[in-house]
This record gives C-alpha cells, structure tokens and sequence, in this order.
C-alpha cells in the first residue's frame, strides 16, 4: 500500500515549538471511584509470555465505546461486564453491571494463556463480549427508566475443531466484529501459534526452537443463535504473522479489512524463508568518499587498553600478526614491567599500527604478585594484528587502580583509560573523527550539510538525539485484506505509526499519523479511489514524543489534537499530554497538560471519546481505580 510523498506546502520548516497553555485541572478532568477495579494482570495461564507478547499486551485498549458514541464497556477484575452511561445535564457517569463472564476452569496443561477479555459493539443494543478463552457472549442491552441489564441472546465457541484436530477451545484476542442485515455476525480474531520446530529456512541460530506466531483469523456466528445452544465460529479463513494487530477495522470502498500491524501476513502453510539475524561480524564499516578501509585509518589507537578486577588486572597489546612468540620478552618484578618486542631488521615496526612496546623497569602504580602473573600472545586475535595479554595479579586484593603505570599519574606518560575491549577505544575515537569531519565541513547552523536539505526547526536545533529519536514510532505494515483472506494490497515495507483515531470518535474516514524526519503527517483515506492523501501535519510531533517514556496510548482527532497518554505505572507519570493542530505557516502550537492517571487512580487501562445526546464531545479514561472525564478538550 503506497503513502504518498509528504505535501511541501504542508510542511512547516519555520515551525518554533509548542508555548504551555495553562489548564485548569479542577475544571476539566472529574474522577469517579469505579464499583469493582479493573486490571490489567495476565490471565492465569501456565506458560510465560514472549516480550513480543508482552509489548503487545500494553497497546491493548481495555475501553470500548458503542457505535452511537453513548455507551462505554469495560471488563473489570472480577470478570464483570461494566457499561458506563453519562447523564446529559450533570455529565457524571454511571455504572451497570450487564453480565458476568463465567469462569473458565482449564484442566489442559497445554492450553496456552488466555487472552484478555474485550468487548466490541455491534449495533445500537448489541454488544458481543469475549472471555480470553475461546467462548464469545453476544448481550442484547435493554435499559427504562429505572434500570440499565443486559441479556445473553446468542453463544459461541473458537475450538481447535476448526484451526486442527481437537475440539478444545483455543484462547483468542477479539478485535472487531459487524452485524449484518442477516443477522450474521463477522468476527475478526487473533490466536497464538507455538511452532514445535524451526520452518524451513530459519537459521539454527535463533533461539528458542518454538517459536511464537500469531493468526489473524476472520470467522461468523448466528445472532439468532440463542443462549441455549453454543454454536462453533464457522472460520472463513486465517493468515499467520509475527505480531498481533494495532488495528483492525472495515474499510467501505473497497469492502475488505484494513489491518495496521507490526508485520505481513502470510498464508498458513507457507511460512515464509526469514532472514537469519546477523552477528557483528556480518556488519562492516561504511567508507567516506576517497577513504580505503583496508590501507588507512581514521585516528591512532591507543598503545594498549586494560581493565581490572577486583583481584587483576588484563592489559591488552597490539602486535602484527607475524609476531613470533621467541621475539617478545616479558619479565614481571612486584613493581616493575620489563617488555621489548625483539626486531632487528624494523619489519615489525614498519607492519605494526603504534610504535612497538618498549618499556624498561616501567614502574607500576602499585605493587602486583609477579609469580602469579603471567602474559599469552595470540596471533590470530584479528586478520593483521595479535594481542599480547599481560594478566597481573593486584598485590592488595580490592584496590581500584587509576592507571597501570605510576608515571601515568602526574602526566609523564601517556594516559590510557580503562576500557573493556582492545579495540573500542580505536572505534569511538574513528566514530568522533568522522563526525567531528562532518560537522566541520556543515555551513549554516542546526546540521546543514548532514545531508538534511534544510535549516532544522528551532524546537530541535541543538537538541536531536538521532538514537532516541529513531525510535520514535512504531514500524507497522498497512494491509488491505478482503473478505477472501487474500492479501490485495499491502505495503511492502514499514512505516513509522505515530498515532491512531481516537476510539469513539464518528468519522467517516481512516486516519493515521506517520513519522516524517520530527514532524507527523496525518495520512487519510476515503472516497471511491481509497487512496491515501496527505492532508495536515503535526509539526516537531515526533521530537516531542521522544521524550515521553512511559507513553502508553497516542491518539489524534483528525488534525485539530493530538493526545499522549502516559501508562501512570509510577508516582510520577499519569499524565495526558495534548497538542493542538496548527497551520502549515504557524511559528507557533498549543500543548497543555493534565493529570488523569496514576497515584491513586493506579495505571491507565483505556480511553475512549464520548458523546452525549446533546452532541458534547467527552474523553473517557479507564484507571484501574477510577475513571476519569476529561471535559472540553476534543
């Protein structure tokens, strides 16, 4: 699927920053204690989850918000199905527990741990719940003037009788659902896969040998089914991939599933040759114009390098490789060093990158115990150099040296600072002179001639940390997949997602923002063409996000806010952090920031936009104590 190239009259390189508007916190978010506390704990399950499980898992929403933007379900810790309503004139929301989610008792030891729970509105009255498990409720809401209840109407199951060749019921992820005017509903789920062994063209190197997919798995159910019998998910069909969907919602115009996920899916059956993970030694310098690794080098390396212990100290020597052992002689005294490398014809100093190790009666800067020390020389430690090893035992156990020659302490020798590797201060110092080279040779100011193009916005300049800002973002694929499960359209490599549509929010477009150099572009795709356009940008967006740590949602409203919600796992986090739309002339944007989670309110769980009857727009934040009603900030 092809984004189009930014628009340049949408950018903003004049962009300055963001000025602080000053909120009232009392007057815009109100907290209210919920009945039963929600959680976000695994479901008890008898295997540990992958880190890419795990990552996962912090994306997932646990608010849903109905179709008509008027109701709202969370699941809490007792497995409670909990819909929230606000009243029009006090806007204070009020809980109604509709239904409680059986317990599941598992007594198969290979059943893997259960999903979460989560809910998807079909219609108006309709909700269809999943416990985690496998067994999906579909709740008819039916509410008067005294009360809020909800009413089982249909039931169904996911069981390996439809993914392989038992009938247990297989835990799954539900992600979206619709009714149609049959009254077939449409399910789209996820499912982990646990391969037994390596696929054909994984390399042996990888571990562990059971590896973790995920099956992106689209199935139907009768709603006329009835709460008596409990129907089996009837699968369509089903895709593997390494990751479980961000996103999954219906795209009209081309009457398919958009899916925005960490990776491609492919069919079952075919799993696809991975690349092998490359080592260190797979990586190789990159050569500057006119430079020729082979003959020349970037900055002298250091005569030797060292590092200690807390009983020894390992000192490290560069030598040609043509080195033999009868040329070198070491003779160790409690607090001295004799060392000479013996070359009578000068090849060895002509091969070799420093001057050779000559010390005579080298006084250490303390005393060692010569009868345990002893020196190694290996002469294939790299394809031109050998490493002389000097392995010195310290006479006083626990004492930290500063330096290994006495000499070394009052600036008569060169000082060679401890290090852990023979050649990491020959890197760091080729690093800083390529650089520093760059650097030099930039006019201008903020990195012009870095191969930017442009002055960088005010807001960044002096301050782009480039490892920390690459990892803005998340790199997601963006697919079009059709009813038949046949992958139509799909882009071929990733992009870096900033932002998804705020849930709840009606809109009759999809919308995402993606990472552009500091700046995010607000990519939307509608009308019969179901193209992407570009069509506003959030300017410095990825800059600023870079430095939140613990965000744990970020969702936009069109291009009028954007919003970053901290996870508010710790006392100092909590936080929502809001950045207003501007124009592509604007020097400067408003960003405001307001308390909604942590503390007492504990972590932040879900949030969701929702509308009153009367069209006022109000923001949902589920805590795992409370929840929090964000006012007039949409």
């Amino acid at each position: 699927m092809a984004f189009p190239p930014a628009t340049r009259a949408l950018l903003n390189p004049k962009f300055e920053g963001y000025k602080l508007e000053a909120l009232d916190q009392s007057e815009l978010v109100y907290q209210y204690h919920l009945p039963v506390p929600a959680t976000q704990a695994t479901v008890s399950g008898r295997s540990l989850l992958s880190f890419q499980e795990i990552a996962d898992r912090i994306k997932h929403n646990h608010l849903a918000v109905s179709q008509n933007h008027r109701y709202a379900v969370y699941i809490d810790a007792q497995n409670g199905v909990n819909l929230v309503t606000v009243d029009e004139e006090s806007l204070e929301p009020a809980f109604h527990r509709i239904f409680e989610i059986p317990e599941q008792i598992n007594t198969d030891d290979t059943v893997d741990t259960a999903e979460y729970p989560s809910a998807v509105s079909l219609d108006a009255e309709h909700w269809i719940v999943s416990d985690g498990w496998g067994r999906l409720y579909v709740l008819r809401v039916s509410s008067n003037d005294a009360s809020i209840s909800g009413s089982v109407v249909a039931v169904a199951e996911l069981t390996s009788a439809g993914l392989g060749p038992s009938s247990a019921l297989v835990p799954c992820r539900l992600h979206n659902a619709a009714l149609g005017s049959d009254g077939v509903i449409l399910l789209v789920l996820s499912v982990k896969i646990v391969l037994q062994k390596e696929p054909a063209g994984l390399e042996s190197r990888v571990e562990p040998s059971k590896l973790t997919r995920f099956d992106l798995v689209t199935g139907r159910m009768s709603l006329a089914g009835g709460d008596a019998v409990i129907q089996p998910v009837d699968v369509l069909w089903r895709r593997r991939g390494t990751h479980v969907p961000l996103s999954v919602t219906y795209d009209a115009p081309s009457d398919a599933l958009l899916v925005i996920a960490g990776c491609q899916y492919w069919d079952t059956d075919k799993e696809p040759t991975l690349p092998a993970e490359p080592t260190p030694e797979d990586f190789a310098p990159i050569p500057r114009a006119d430079e020729n690794l082979e003959s020349t080098v970037s900055a002298r390396p250091p005569p030797y390098s060292w590092t200690q212990t807390e009983d020894s100290l390992t000192v490290a020597v560069p030598l040609p490789s043509s080195t033999s052992k009868t040329q070198i002689k070491v003779h160790f005294s409690p607090r001295t060093l004799n060392l000479a490398i013996h070359d009578p014809t000068g090849t060895l100093a002509e091969a070799a990158p420093v001057p050779l190790p000559h010390y005579s009666l080298e006084q250490f800067w303390d005393g060692i115990s010569p009868s345990s020390s002893f020196w190694t020389w290996d002469s294939q430690a790299d394809r031109t150099f050998g490493l002389l090893t000097l392995h010195l035992d310290k006479q006083y156990e626990g004492l930290k040296w500063p330096h290994i020659f006495a000499r070394a302490a009052n600036g008569g020798f060169e000082d060679v600072p401890e290090t852990l590797d023979p050649s990491e201060l020959w890197l760091i110092r080729e690093s800083l002179e390529k650089y520093t080279a760059e650097l030099g040779g930039a006019p201008g100011r903020g990195g012009v001639g870095l191969g930017s193009g442009r002055d960088m916005p005010s807001l960044a300049d002096g301050e782009m940390d480039e490892d920390v800002d690459a990892n803005v973002g998340i790199e997601v694929f963006v697919s079009i997949v059709p009813r038949s499960g046949t992958v139509a359209e799909s882009r071929k490599t990733p992009v870096k997602l900033l932002s998804l549509p705020l849930p709840g929010v009606a809109m009759d477009e999809h919308s995402i923002v993606l990472k552009h150099d500091i700046d995010g572009t607000v990519y939307t795709r509608h009308g019969s063409s179901a193209q992407w356009e570009h069509v506003a940008t959030f300017p410095a967006i990825a800059f600023v996000l870079a430095s939140k740590r613990e965000l744990r949602f970020v969702y936009h409203v069109a291009s009028r806010v954007l919003l970053a919600f901290e996870s508010g796992s710790s006392d100092v986090g909590g936080n929502l952090y809001l950045y207003r739309g501007s124009g592509p002339k604007d020097v400067w944007a408003v960003q405001a920031v307001l308390k909604i989670g942590g503390g007492q309110a504990g972590a932040l769980l879900g949030v969701g936009a929702f509308q009153t009857a009367g069209g006022k727009m109000l923001l949902l934040c589920l805590c795992e104590r409370q929840l929090a009603v964000v006012r007039d900030v949409l």
